[in-house]
């Protein structure tokens, strides 16, 4: 198991008894609101994947939406984050993720996946909230390596594209699982835009080129690093975070063999 998969996780409290506070630091959502919310998207997957959330428990609005996040992922740590660095310089929004898989296997428990391809930014440094907030320029020296990335997408809700996009927030953002490829140390010397993509299927091809450049994705992480800090649950040392899709996302049937390259780094395989 790679060191970040299971190391430096930051222990979530019982977020469904201590919701999360928004930017204003005052409480959107009461705890029996976020706890019913939250136990019906952890539920789907077993019991049906919902056509909506009902009215009266869907977020109305983001601040709501990331304080579902935090209740869904319950007592689990938080092993990494996603944002989509190709939204910059924003507006952005964001996912708090489970650990990473320890291996190879697709969980049974994902019911309809896809795949996406990413690239996984590995923080060395924690990044707590100081007196200035972190830029593109500050951020730099809290990143550790990168890695090529499979998201595994995995909607708790009948339609993942006609999802309400707050509700679909509170969803972590509809991600499943993630694997993490072998860290690669250059690659803020990398041109980004220019590192070709692949992702195959079963001996399938398909391909892409580059998306968001490096000034891009150290932006959203800036973002995503003030963002986390002041809802009180700050970046980690240790943690992941995935960028954004390269390139899908594809369906995946079981049985399936995935390989995921992007540049230089180090290929990743996922067994379906």
């Amino acid at each position: 198991m790679l060191p970040w998969e299971s190391r430096h996780t930051q222990e979530v409290p019982a977020i469904a008894c201590r919701p999360i506070r928004n930017s204003q630091g005052s409480f959107d959502m009461d705890q029996r609101r976020i706890g019913d919310c939250a136990n019906l998207l952890r539920r789907a997957p077993s019991c049906g994947k919902l056509a909506a959330l009902p009215a009266d428990l869907a977020p109305r609005n983001e601040a709501e939406a990331y304080a579902v996040q935090l209740a869904v992922l319950g007592d689990r740590p938080v092993g990494g984050w996603k944002v989509g660095a190709i939204h910059a310089p924003g507006p952005f929004v964001a996912s708090v993720l489970p650990p990473a898989l320890p291996d190879a296997r697709l969980p049974s428990t994902l019911t309809a996946p896809e795949v996406e391809v990413e690239v996984a930014v590995l923080l060395r440094a924690d990044l707590p909230l100081g007196d200035e907030p972190w830029t593109a320029d500050t951020i730099g020296e809290a990143l550790g390596p990168a890695c090529t990335a499979i998201e595994i997408l995995d909607s708790r809700f009948e339609s993942r594209t006609a999802a309400a996009p707050l509700s679909a927030l509170a969803d972590l953002g509809s991600s499943g699982a993630v694997r993490l490829g072998a860290p690669f140390a250059g690659w803020q010397e990398l041109d980004l835009t220019a590192q070709p993509v692949t992702l195959e299927i079963d001996g399938e091809t398909h391909r892409a080129q580059g998306n968001a450049t490096l000034e891009q994705t150290r932006m959203a992480l800036a973002w995503l690093a003030n963002h986390a800090a002041s809802r009180g649950v700050a970046l980690s040392k240790g943690q992941f975070v995935i960028t954004g899709a390269r390139l899908g996302p594809f369906q995946v049937t079981p049985g399936q063999t995935v390989t995921a390259r992007f540049g230089p780094m180090p290929e990743i395989d996922l067994m379906c």
